[in-house]
């Protein structure tokens, strides 16, 4: 049994038929250490083109991934996006000085 069957049966990663990362997920994983930028970019377009021309699995992947908790969401394209760790920090962040913002303003308090 090869690792993708394995990982289906444990539910770690959703059966998705006809998906067109099948068998392609060195273009789809994060950057490797020492990778050029320009190789993950160009590696990363190539996956989301195939993510958004026409996979027949993008709307199970996309409802699968949003119910991950975040720090379970694997790194890379998936869905029809790229995520990394840091962005998804910094959306994190961000969201969380909107909140902080939105509270301060209610109590009258002003940012620079």
């Amino acid at each position: 049994m090869i690792a993708a069957n394995v990982f289906d049966q444990l539910g770690v990663i959703p059966s998705l038929p006809g998906a067109k990362c099948r068998g392609r997920h060195s273009l789809f994983d994060e950057a490797r250490r020492g990778e050029a930028p320009e190789t993950v970019d160009q590696r990363h377009a190539q996956a989301l083109t195939l993510c958004l021309r026409g996979c027949p699995a993008l709307a199970a992947c996309q409802q699968w991934y949003a119910g991950l908790k975040p720090s379970k969401r694997p790194p890379g394209v998936i869905a029809g996006q790229i995520h990394t760790p840091k962005h998804d920090a910094d959306v994190r962040d961000g969201a969380e000085m909107t909140r902080s913002r939105r509270s301060a303003k209610q109590d009258g308090t002003r940012f620079a």
